[in-house]
């Protein structure tokens, strides 16, 4: 469900970008291409969701834009911390894109003294404040930016404060305890990966396509 939940967002910036160039209609061919999935996927998703199309003329953006926003309300309106605010967490910080799709990083937090700011927006703040903040907020989300030998203890800590799910970009695979749901991204595999795609011949299938 949570990569459907994800297609889905993808659907919406892509109706978006479609319906600000003028397009009315969109086929579950050119919606899948236009967000990098297939059209049997696109009409699945559609059809578990309750989107409803014409078998030849498509589905109509605007109409699909209003349901897919309705659906992702009750999941995007949700407060979200940030925990370790060095380079990957100040640029995390700076991100807008969050906004405009109802997230917001009410606050970070970082055991370095010299990172705290109480007045930014969004302020740095000391871990013994988080559960004062999760607390006044309501977040049930959270963003692992620490070293990799803090983020279990991270991970477990946001736990015990209610925090229901996490997006974990330190370098090591987290554990999760019941009830909470961790997406792990390592950026350092991830970048190894696209280096070795690049590293093939022109036109030679990588591993997922052969």
């Amino acid at each position: 469900m949570i990569d459907r939940i994800q297609r889905l967002t993808a659907y919406r910036r892509s109706l978006e970008r479609l319906k600000a160039a003028g397009i009315l209609r969109v086929t579950s061919g050119l919606l899948a291409e236009a967000s990098g999935t297939s059209a049997s996927v696109v009409r699945k998703d559609f059809s578990v969701f309750g989107l409803q199309g014409k078998r030849r003329g498509g589905y109509g953006i605007s109409e699909v834009l209003e349901g897919i926003s309705t659906i992702l309300e009750g999941v995007s309106r949700q407060g979200v911390v940030l925990v370790g605010c060095g380079n990957l967490g100040q640029a995390l910080l700076r991100y807008a894109g969050f906004s405009g799709d109802g997230l917001a990083i009410t606050a970070g937090f970082d055991t370095d003294p010299a990172r705290i700011n109480r007045r930014g927006k969004p302020p740095i703040l000391p871990p013994g404040e988080m559960s004062r903040v999760i607390s006044e907020t309501g977040a049930t989300i959270a963003i692992i930016a620490v070293p990799d030998f803090a983020a279990q203890e991270t991970l477990n800590r946001l736990a015990e404060l209610g925090i229901r799910g996490i997006l974990n970009f330190a370098p090591v695979h987290l554990h999760a305890p019941a009830g909470t749901h961790v997406r792990n991204v390592n950026l350092e595999m991830e970048l190894e990966g696209v280096a070795w795609l690049a590293s093939l011949p022109a036109g030679a299938p990588d591993k997922e396509d052969a």
